[in-house]
């Protein structure tokens, strides 16, 4: 039988620090995440909705997964698990590529979708990518049901877990 990933402890969020003119202090984003491992957390959910994700430019949430990657291996423990999301599997595909090669430990799934079948065809295009985990995230619009999580999980090797 397939195994849960092994995580333990609480993966946390990030919320962006901006500067008064909105521009990201990428130091003070450093100093959170060390204070956040010091005190215990085990990772960050990052570039995410709590993080400002949408007030982000693609350039800075991949900035951001790219800073919290070095925090974690300055610090020799914490996993970086940043969303994909789109306007559509092919897009999803390309930002889980480019997270991957920055070397984070996970990729989330966070994309609404129409059909069971265009989410399972999303899921095996990222899978095909070898990440270290998948996490499927579920959204008041996916509403991910159950029986398809256990397809999902049972079918794709590297699906290790769901976001409630």
């Amino acid at each position: 039988m397939k195994e849960l990933h092994p995580l333990r402890g609480i993966v946390t969020t990030v919320t962006t620090p901006f500067n008064d003119d909105l521009a990201i202090n990428w130091s003070d984003l450093r100093r959170t995440a060390q204070a956040a491992l010091e005190a215990g957390v085990a990772g960050f959910l990052a570039p995410c909705f709590a993080s400002e994700i949408d007030y982000l430019t693609v350039e800075e949430r991949f900035r951001m997964a790219r800073e919290l990657v070095a925090v974690t291996r300055e610090a020799g423990r914490g996993i970086v698990l940043p969303n994909v999301r789109g306007k559509d599997a092919g897009d999803c595909v390309e930002q889980a590529k480019r997270y991957l090669d920055l070397g984070v430990n996970g990729i989330n799934i966070f994309m609404p979708t129409v059909t069971q079948e265009s989410y399972r065809e999303l899921v095996a295009a990222v899978d095909a990518l070898h990440p270290p985990f998948l996490c499927l995230q579920d959204t008041k619009d996916n509403e991910l049901q159950a029986p398809l999580v256990k397809e999902l999980f049972d079918e794709f090797d590297s699906l290790r877990c769901i976001k409630i």
